[in-house]
C-alpha cells in the first residue's frame, strides 16, 4: 500500500492542536489555582505523563498488528486506528475544555464536603485536573507509534521516517504555541480557541 503524503501534513496539524490545548488549559486552570506556576505545573505534568503512557501502551498494541512489509493490512489497520484516536481526542478535549471553563463552579459544589485546608484543597484540585487531562493526553501520546506503524515501510529507513514524523509534530507544536499566544486567544477567546483546535481532529478522520 502506497503511503499517502497527506498523512504527514495531518500529523503536523496534530502537533498544532496539542499545544493549543496545552496553552488554553493552562490559561483556564490559572483561574482555578489563582497562580500561573501551579496551572503550568499541573498541565505540563499531565501532558508529559499522558504522552509517555499513550506512547508506551499504544506502541505495544500496534506491534500486535500485521507487519506492513509485503502486506497492506497493518498499514490500513494503523490508519483506521489513528482516525478513531483523533476523534476521541476531539471529544475528550472539547469536553474537558467545557469542564475547565466551569471548573470553579464544579469545585464550589464540592466545597461543602472538603475539609477547610488550603493545601488539601489545592491537592484535590490538582489531582482532579491531572486525572481529567490524562485521558486526552494519553490519546495524544498514542498518535506517534500508531502513525509510525503506517508510515514506516522498511526497517532500514525506520530512523529517518520516525524522525521526520517527530520533527513535523514538534514543529507543529511550536506553531500552535505562537498561534495561540499571539493570535487565537486574543481574537477568539479561551473556549472558542480550544474548540477551533478541536476541529482539525475531526478532519483527520
Amino acid at each position: 500500500m502506497q503511503r499517502s503524503p497527506i498523512v504527514y501534513f495531518l500529523f503536523f496539524l496534530s502537533g498544532i492542536t496539542a499545544l493549543i490545548y496545552e496553552i488554553v488549559w493552562t490559561r483556564m486552570l490559572t483561574l482555578v489555582f489563582g497562580h500561573t506556576v501551579f496551572s503550568v505545573s499541573v498541565v505540563l505534568a499531565a501532558f508529559m505523563a499522558g504522552l509517555g503512557l499513550g506512547s508506551y501502551l499504544f506502541g505495544y498494541a500496534v506491534d500486535r498488528l500485521p507487519e506492513t512489509q509485503g502486506s497492506s493490512a497493518g498499514g490500513k489497520a494503523a490508519l483506521l486506528i489513528y482516525g478513531w484516536v483523533e476523534i476521541l481526542i476531539f471529544a475528550s478535549g472539547a469536553l474537558l475544555s467545557f469542564l475547565f471553563a466551569n471548573f470553579s463552579g464544579i469545585y464550589a459544589s464540592l466545597h461543602s464536603v472538603i475539609p477547610e485546608s488550603i493545601p488539601l484543597q489545592n491537592l484535590i484540585k490538582m489531582v482532579f485536573a491531572f486525572g481529567l487531562m490524562l485521558v486526552p493526553t494519553t490519546l495524544m501520546g498514542a498518535t506517534l507509534p500508531i502513525i509510525s506503524k503506517y508510515c514506516v515501510t522498511e526497517d532500514s529507513h525506520i530512523g529517518t521516517q520516525v524522525s521526520l514524523l517527530y520533527a513535523l509534530n514538534t514543529l507543529g507544536g511550536a506553531l500552535g504555541c505562537l498561534m495561540a499566544g499571539f493570535f487565537l486567544l486574543g481574537t477568539f477567546g479561551v473556549l472558542q480557541t480550544v474548540l477551533l483546535a478541536a476541529g482539525p481532529n475531526l478532519l483527520k478522520r
